[in-house]
Order: structure tokens, then sequence, then C-alpha cells
């Protein structure tokens, strides 16, 4: 079983037995291992699994018992690097694939650059279940990181200095010649 973390903004909580009500209404639903109300922040974290039960499901279990719930608004962008693809169709199933996941927005992927820019909700989908989602379309993904991007730009820089020697070499040639 896969399991997931999503904090819930709560509203109409006023007291501790207000939590207990939440958290036992969260607890009875199949799929969710824990759940914790923070009553001072108005929020509960719910562990669940998002194979069998949804954010909207857990929202529904909080309405149910007489309170108020919304995921939180934020968003996240997270650069990946991906191994295997070799076609405009890869590009297509992975960025198909990553959108299908509920909490994530938006996904592009790039061939030329072998990477994906993926907007999604943390609260909603975490960064793991992205990654794995990748792979169980058949391609390997990790988070893109700093050194990952220093080390782009000096192969970039590599092929620049070569292309120049090798330009240099060209028109010396008949120079050498002569």
């Amino acid at each position: 079983m896969t399991t997931a973390t999503i904090t819930l903004e709560l509203t109409g909580i006023h007291c501790a037995g207000c939590a207990g009500n939440i958290e036992r209404a969260l607890t009875a639903l199949d799929g969710v291992t824990r759940a914790a109300v923070n009553l001072a922040a108005e929020t509960v974290a719910v562990e669940y699994d998002p194979d069998t039960l949804s954010p909207q499901d857990l929202i529904a279990a909080v309405e149910g018992a007489g309170y108020g719930a919304r995921l939180p608004q934020a968003e996240s962008t997270v650069r990946l690097l991906i191994a295997g693809m070799h076609c405009a169709a890869c590009v297509r199933a992975i960025e198909t694939g990553l959108e299908a996941l509920d909490g994530v927005r938006s996904a592009a992927v790039n061939l030329a650059e072998e990477s994906a820019e993926v907007t999604f909700a943390p609260h909603a989908v975490g960064l793991d279940r992205i990654i794995t989602r990748v792979s169980e379309l058949g391609y390997e993904a990790r988070e893109a990181t700093v050194v990952d991007d220093a080390q782009a730009e000096r192969d970039a820089e590599a092929r620049r200095q070569l292309a120049l020697v090798i330009f240099g070499a060209a028109l010396s040639l008949p120079l050498m010649l002569v």
C-alpha cells in the first residue's frame, strides 16, 4: 500500500471535541492510516492510500462530520531529468500520464533536454509519487539539482568551445596547405 500525506484547512472547529470528531470521521475511512488535527492552525494532516481515496473523499468525510475543509492553494514546480525518451510519443505519454495524477496541474516535457517541468499541489501529490508514475510509464526520472544545472552549463560551454576549435581548424587548413 502506498501512502501519501495531505494537509487540509478546516473551518468551523472550536475545541478539542471538534478535533476528535474530525479525526474519528477520517480514520473511519478505509485507506486512512492516521489523522491529526492541529486546533491552533485549523488544519488536519491525513496519511492515506491515494490508490483508494482521493482528497475529495477526505473533504467529504470532514464535511459529513459537520465541519468545513478545503485544500490549501499553494503549488510547487519541480524540474525532473528523464532518461529513456526517444520520440514525441514518449513525450506525450509522460505528459498525459503525469497530468492524470490528482494534484498535478501541468507537465511540460522537453525531449532535447531530457527533462520535464511539473507543476503540482504538494498537499495532494508528492514528488515521490510523480517520480514513481514516470517509472510506471517505463522511463527513469529523478529530480534535477543545482549540480545538474551547473553540469549542463559546463557541457554546453565545452560543446561551444569544440565547435570553435573545429571552425578555426577548418579555416586554418587552406593556409597550412599554401
